[in-house]
C-alpha cells in the first residue's frame, strides 16, 4: 500500500466523531457546541478531496482551488445548509461531492460580492503545486478520482494515528518494520528487514500481521461511519481500498 504525501492533511489528530450523520446533524442545533467542534474537526479532515475535485474537475490553479474550498467548507459550516441535509442520502462521501456540485455551481454567481480568499477559513490547508496524482485520459472519471483520494486522506490519517498509537504504548519498533515494508515504495525482503531490526523473519511476519490488523479495524469503524446501512460495510471498503495487502518473503 503506497501512501503519497504531497498534501498534508490540516488539523491536529485525536478521536473522530461519533458517526458523521450524527456530526452534522447534531451541528444544527447552535447550543450543541461539541456537534460543531466535531463538525469543524470532520472538515478539516475532509479537505483533501474537496481540493482535488476542485482541481482536476473544474480546472482551478492551486490557490484558486484553496480558496473555494476554504469558501466550500464555511458554507457547510452554516445552520441554514445544514438545514437541507438528511441521512436518506446515502453514503456521507457522496453527499460531500454532491454538496460541491451544487456549490461549485453558485460560485460563480457569488464570486463578485464576496472577495476570493476572504471570509472565514475553517480548515488549514497546505497543497502542493504538482498534482497528486495525474487522472489518466479516458479510464478513469473524475468522480473515481475524488473517491480515490479520498480513500487515501482516510489512509493516511489511519497511519499516522496508528503511528502515535504505537509510540505512545512503546511498541513504535513494531511499527517502524509495517513502515518500511507496507508504506515503501519497494519493500525489503522479510531476511533483509529482519536484519535491520534485529529480530526473526518470525517477528517481522508478527508485526505485519498486527498492525495490518489494526489499521484495517480502524478503516472499518470510519468507514462504518459514513455509510447508512452498515450492510454496506464490506462493500465500500472493498471499493475503496481493494484487498491492498503485499506478500513478501
Amino acid at each position: 500500500m503506497n501512501v503519497d504525501p504531497v498534501t498534508q492533511l490540516g488539523g491536529p489528530g485525536g478521536a473522530f466523531p461519533p458517526t458523521l450523520w450524527t456530526v452534522i446533524l447534531g451541528a444544527r442545533d447552535a447550543s450543541d457546541k461539541e456537534s460543531q467542534a466535531n463538525l469543524e474537526k470532520l472538515c478539516r479532515y475532509y479537505w483533501k478531496p474537496v481540493y482535488w475535485l476542485v482541481r482536476l474537475r473544474w480546472n482551478r490553479g492551486n490557490e484558486d482551488a484553496k480558496d473555494l474550498t476554504q469558501e466550500f467548507f464555511a458554507t457547510f459550516l452554516e445552520k441554514d445548509f445544514l438545514k437541507s441535509v438528511s441521512p436518506d442520502r446515502g453514503r456521507f462521501r457522496s453527499f460531500v461531492r454532491a454538496a460541491l456540485e451544487h456549490f461549485m455551481l453558485n460560485q460563480k454567481r457569488d464570486e463578485g460580492r464576496i472577495k476570493r480568499g476572504g471570509g472565514s477559513r475553517p480548515v488549514s490547508i497546505d497543497a502542493a503545486e504538482e498534482p497528486l496524482f495525474q487522472l489518466p485520459a479516458k479510464t478513469e472519471s473524475v468522480e473515481r478520482a475524488f473517491d480515490r483520494v479520498w480513500a487515501q486522506a482516510l489512509m493516511q490519517d489511519a497511519i499516522a494515528a496508528l503511528r502515535t498509537q504505537y509510540r505512545q504504548s512503546g511498541r513504535e519498533n513494531v511499527f517502524k518494520i509495517f513502515e518500511a515494508y507496507d508504506l515503501a515504495p519497494a519493500p525489503p525482503s522479510y531476511a533483509d528487514l529482519s536484519h535491520r531490526s534485529g529480530v526473526t523473519e518470525d517477528a517481522v511476519r508478527g508485526a505485519l500481521r498486527r498492525v495490518r490488523a489494526d489499521l484495517r479495524s480502524f478503516l472499518r469503524d470510519r468507514v462504518l461511519q459514513s455509510v447508512t446501512d452498515p450492510s454496506d460495510l464490506d462493500a465500500e471498503m472493498q471499493y475503496l481500498f481493494g484487498s491492498g495487502e503485499k506478500d513478501g518473503g
